[in-house]
């Protein structure tokens, strides 16, 4: 018994000095770069909002789907993220637009419509999800609503 409670205490202390370290190279990482990546966010949001109120939802997923077949990686996904929600705040309402869209409650529903969202758009990438979850997103909120109430 002397053995695990040896083996338990020396993975405590292993996982306590990583989270340390992890703690330390991400502040150090946020100090150095955490203004340029807000900027860009900035940034992100202003052109889609931009882009917003010059078209509708579909015109703003479609141009956020451009976006992303453009470039990748986490930094790409993260300015379309912001790219989107801005863009679908200031665009037209789109009819249907949120049509079919399940709640992000329905977890299941969820992750399977985003997946199948992403492969009808050629994408197979961890990141594209994200676009469909601003989407689910903003069908939920009172901005997809907020003009459908006078309908």
């Amino acid at each position: 018994m002397r053995g695990v409670a040896k083996a338990l205490l020396v993975l405590g202390v292993v996982i306590v000095m990583v989270a340390i370290v992890a703690g330390v190279v991400g502040y150090s990482w946020w100090s150095k770069h955490g203004r340029e990546l807000k900027e860009a966010a900035r940034r992100a949001h202003a052109e889609g909002v931009e882009h917003g109120e010059e078209t509708d939802d579909q015109g703003c997923l479609d141009e956020t789907l451009t976006r992303h077949r453009q470039s990748g990686g986490l930094a790409q996904a993260l300015a379309d993220d912001v790219f989107l929600r801005g863009c679908l705040s200031a665009s037209e309402r789109t009819d249907g637009f949120c049509d079919g869209v399940p709640k992000r409650r329905q977890v299941m529903a969820s992750a399977t419509w985003q997946i199948r969202r992403c492969a009808a758009a050629g994408f197979g990438d961890p990141f594209c999800r994200q676009i469909f979850v601003q989407v689910q997103d903003y069908c939920e909120s009172d901005l997809s609503r907020s003009e459908r109430a006078g309908d």
